[in-house]
């Protein structure tokens, strides 16, 4: 089933925000993702309910806890988990975006551990090796536009893709594509830091 992501995402306080509502072709709502990411790109809160499941986790220093939960039942027991990772992957691209943040502007290769979340919020550990390929201006008409596409492999299978990024909007990837932009996007989230 393909879904549609409406979005909104600024600069805040010390960091960035992206909030969206996730809906089918038809306009039936399907989820919404809440993510906050600290000055330095950290996940600090991300709140996500997608194919019946709520989740609500965030960066604890070199970890992230989450707890999943069915999203119609607030209140049932949950256990926190715990996983050795710089952040989370899967269900938005926004946090594509927020792994590009990390990711070093001299093209060196970083490895990545994340937490991969799948449609109805399952999780798995995944590494991944990042790579900046290389940043293209285009000239449109809302002016310059710099977009930086990022190689990403990853370890395990060695299965390659690239992601293309304008500032705080993901503009491409093999799962990933851009209908409409009401706005012209933010500044890179590295040109923040």
């Amino acid at each position: 089933m393909r879904l549609l992501e409406r979005f909104q995402c600024a600069a805040g306080g010390s960091g960035w925000r992206f909030v969206s509502r996730l809906s089918t072709s038809d306009g039936h709502h399907m989820g919404s993702v809440d993510l906050t990411l600290d000055a330095c790109g950290r996940q600090l809160r991300l709140a996500v309910v997608s194919g019946g499941w709520s989740l609500r986790g965030g960066s604890t220093g070199h970890e992230l806890s989450w707890v999943r939960r069915p999203a119609e039942d607030g209140t049932a027991e949950a256990t926190e988990h715990r996983e050795r990772a710089s952040g989370f992957t899967g269900v938005s691209p926004a946090l594509l975006i927020a792994t590009a943040a990390t990711v070093p502007r001299s093209g060196d290769p970083v490895r990545v551990r994340l937490v991969a979340l799948s449609g109805v919020l399952g999780a798995r550990r995944l590494h991944q090796q990042w790579r900046l390929t290389g940043v293209q201006s285009h000239l449109g008409e809302l002016g310059t536009l710099d977009v930086s596409a990022y190689e990403l492999v990853d370890i395990d299978t060695a299965e390659q893709e690239t992601v293309h990024i304008a500032g705080d909007v993901v503009l491409a990837s093999p799962s990933i594509g851009l209908a409409e932009l009401d706005s012209p996007p933010g500044r890179a989230l590295h040109d923040r830091r």
